[in-house]
């Protein structure tokens, strides 16, 4: 039984407060990939408590999928990356649980290894299901899974640290990345972290790589790590991370990311980070519980929130496939994706990929543009906008922003959809009007924003 949070009287009344139409869509743009009319049905007119205990029920999900199989060695690893990525969005686009696909996301950004240096495709593979495995539960487990897998072993060359020729690149990773944030810790830190990892390395000669401990290569001296000086170990060091004297730090960074993911990359507050904080360490640091906290606060559904965050690549095409049924051929998305700048399981850096300004360049702008145009005929059989070049104005630019779930759009939007049914009536046939108004509503402001 998940513990519950403890409530004060203001927020117990904030609990009640009554979705409206742009409440309950603004709550699936963050907790959902959009959401469709079904999902925002079963949702208006509900409470904030209510709608978010819903948001938050998929919890056990991820467990029962399996990730498929993967036994293609080193030189199909291109093919393997692309059946792995239409699996991985065709899950996103018919799950019955968004919210898990989304935190699987998030982990695979957080402890972001690519393809192209670990190789072996299998090994992205478990490094994928362990996020499943172990995403919605404490952290101490998943990032102990992680930095014993094979993936990030090679990713960041720990299968090579051994003692008397330590290499660093896991250990700082480990503290700046992954725990506790840059400028928490010292250089002399990270050279003891590195020899306290020596040792953690792979099996020799085992197909497809995997982790086994070295101890004939294992620095068995005293360290001084964290204030403390002992023989530390790699497992030792986890623990102390999550547990132990740095888990405030820990907390703090993993509740920022995760408002920066699910809240709002540009804006926060040291209130909201440290109650955030807070449920992190009073719920054995499990990030499925931050998230309810998060979706329950007042600065999540602020009005300065709505339309704060531009959507990643990723969600974008998986809102449409879900938007239209049309499922883009894995030929397709790897070259769109690959311009938007967003392939899964090939992240552009150790760091993983950022936020707004990221998916602002005019490339990935285009690529949006052009990938709507592409499906375009597809979803014009779906007769989706059928007759759209016969409505009145009005009730086209009504029919165009009720498909694509953005009633409240701007008055700009209203507009510029004005003036494109206008001029499409002038120059175009009924044919080519039906595919520019899905064309034309995929590149909408409000569809490209969460």
């Amino acid at each position: 039984m998940r513990k519950r949070l403890r409530l004060g009287l203001d927020f117990e009344n904030d609990l009640m407060m009554t979705l409206t139409d742009s409440d309950t869509r603004h709550l699936l743009r963050r907790a959902a990939f959009g959401g469709l009319d079904s999902e925002v049905e079963e949702l208006i007119g509900k409470s904030r408590g209510q709608a978010v205990a819903l948001a938050v029920s998929q919890a056990g999900y991820t467990s029962h999928l399996d990730v498929p199989h993967a036994d293609a060695p080193e030189n199909n690893l291109h093919s393997q990356r692309k059946a792995m990525q239409r699996w991985w969005l065709d899950v996103m686009a018919s799950t019955p649980a968004p919210l898990v696909e989304k935190l699987v996301y998030f982990w695979h950004s957080h402890f972001a290894c690519t393809a192209d240096r670990v190789r072996d495709w299998r090994n992205m593979r478990d490094q994928h299901a362990q996020f499943r495995e172990y995403g919605l539960g404490p952290f101490e487990p998943l990032l102990e899974a992680i930095s014993f897998g094979a993936a990030m072993l090679i990713d960041l060359d720990n299968a090579s640290n051994v003692a008397g020729f330590e290499q660093e690149n896991f250990a700082r990773e480990l503290m700046e990345l992954y725990t506790i944030g840059n400028g928490m810790f010292s250089e002399a830190e990270v050279t003891a972290m590195a020899r306290a990892w020596t040792g953690h390395n792979l099996k020799n000669g085992a197909q497809p790589p995997r982790y086994q401990f070295q101890p004939h290569l294992h620095d068995e001296s005293d360290k001084t790590l964290f204030g403390i000086t002992a023989n530390w170990d790699a497992p030792q060091t986890i623990s102390e991370l999550v547990n132990g004297v740095r888990k405030d730090q820990t907390a703090w960074f993993l509740a920022t990311k995760l408002w920066r993911e699910f809240g709002d990359p540009a804006w926060a507050s040291a209130e909201l980070i440290t109650h955030l904080a807070d449920v992190w360490k009073a719920h054995n640091s499990t990030a499925w519980d931050v998230l309810e906290a998060l979706f329950l606060r007042d600065e999540f559904w602020a009005p300065e929130r709505r339309y704060s965050v531009v959507k990643q690549p990723i969600a974008w095409v998986v809102e449409m496939e879900r938007r239209t049924g049309v499922r883009n051929s894995e030929s397709r998305l790897e070259d769109r994706l690959k311009v938007m700048g967003h392939q899964p399981f090939l992240p552009p850096s150790v760091a993983g990929w950022g936020h707004n300004e990221e998916w602002l360049s005019s490339t990935a702008l285009l690529s949006r543009a052009r990938l709507a145009r592409v499906m375009s005929p597809e979803v014009q059989e779906t007769g989706i906008f059928e007759g759209i070049s016969s409505d009145n104005t009005n009730s086209a630019i009504e029919r165009i922003l009720t498909f694509f779930g953005v009633p409240d759009a701007s008055t700009q939007t209203r507009e510029a959809l004005e003036l494109w049914h206008i001029s499409a009536g002038d120059s175009m046939t009924d044919h080519y009007t039906e595919r520019e108004a899905f064309r034309v509503g995929a590149l909408l402001p409000e569809v490209n924003l969460a």
